[in-house]
């Protein structure tokens, strides 16, 4: 007990025990998951630290800037969809649909069909969902020719027509 209370993680081998020191700084959000705004989430005294998200490890070039600074630009050249994912569940789809100039193409029930024209690559086309049970935004990168939001959610269901889903409140 002795141990737990004095230093940070430690491993118990055969023999060996390995041991690191306590990190300086710590910041969880409300579910326990690492999380910091704009700096480290936990810092060492070495100057070693993690930037995190939602418990989302973020590389220096997100995670030592507020969330308030991040770009939309950015979900243009990130390669990393979880990386995508957490920019945009940071941002928000307003902010990245106004930044970026995005198209409404049709809606269906609670899908939207957005698109986001993009001079470097082919245009980026989403399919924006709002769950009716919790009211949660989801959003899924489409084939650059969808046209439809309702063949793009039939897309993402494996070919199973919305349209046959029982919803329940």
């Amino acid at each position: 007990m002795h141990l737990a209370e004095s230093c940070g993680w430690w491993i118990p081998r055969k023999g060996i025990v390995l041991l690191s020191e306590r990190p300086i700084y710590c910041e969880v959000n409300r579910a326990g998951r690492l999380h910091a705004d704009g700096r480290m989430a936990i810092e060492y005294i070495d100057g070693f630290g993690v930037y995190a998200n939602d418990g989302r490890r973020l590389p220096e070039k997100y995670g030592s800037l507020k969330t308030s600074d991040w770009q939309p630009k950015w979900l243009l050249e990130e390669k990393n969809s979880e990386l995508r994912m957490t920019l945009i569940k940071a941002m928000g789809y307003d902010r990245i649909c106004q930044a970026l100039d995005a198209k409404k193409l049709d809606s269906w029930r609670e899908y939207e069909l957005i698109k986001i024209d993009n001079a470097d690559v082919e245009p980026i086309v989403l399919l924006k969902m709002i769950c009716p049970s919790t009211g949660k935004i989801h959003a899924s990168r489409m084939p650059p020719d969808t046209r439809k939001a309702r063949a793009a959610a039939t897309m993402l269901n494996h070919g199973i027509d919305p349209e046959t889903f029982v919803i329940e409140h």
